[in-house]
């Protein structure tokens, strides 16, 4: 018990990644114990690509479960909710509406379920102007950091 008290203590105070005002100035606190690599461009089909693990980051193609993912996806909200409507009608994925208590004018969805192949995920969108913010984790393991962590310090501009 105490080296699980001592393990969650550790995570504190936070560290925090700020994304380019042009794609919402996005916010997103993660514990200090992890590593992070990010990509920021202006001309891809997605303008922010993170990656976020405990310690470091393993290399982007090393098939490993990340911690956290974040990404600024230049296709509109509508347009990557179609993509799970097979999943959703297959029963391998779950839709909920998301609002981050942070922003609250903004409804997105609350995608869980094998989103990646052989995962269990769980993902958050959120429409962005004419663009989409997609928060995921891609382990169970880092559920609890996700929910009680990332997702309760998410912040962004409309």
């Amino acid at each position: 018990r105490k080296d699980n008290e001592f393990v969650e203590k550790e995570k504190t105070p936070l560290k925090s990644y700020q994304g380019p005002a042009a794609y919402g100035s996005l916010n997103i606190s993660y514990p200090k114990t992890w590593g992070a690599y990010v990509v920021e461009t202006d001309s891809a089909a997605v303008a922010v690509d993170g990656y976020f693990h405990p310690n470091f980051v393993p290399g982007v193609q090393s098939q490993t479960a990340f911690a956290l993912r974040v990404q600024v996806s230049s296709q509109s909200y509508e347009q990557e909710m179609k993509q799970f409507d097979g999943k959703v009608k297959s029963g391998k994925v779950t839709v909920t509406p998301f609002v981050s208590k942070n922003v609250p004018g903004v409804t997105g969805a609350r995608v869980e379920g094998e989103i990646n192949v052989g995962q269990k995920d769980s993902m958050i969108l959120l429409p962005i102007r004419d663009k989409t913010i997609k928060i995921s984790t891609e382990s169970q393991q880092f559920a609890g950091d996700f929910n009680d962590i990332i997702l309760a310090n998410l912040k962004f501009v409309p």
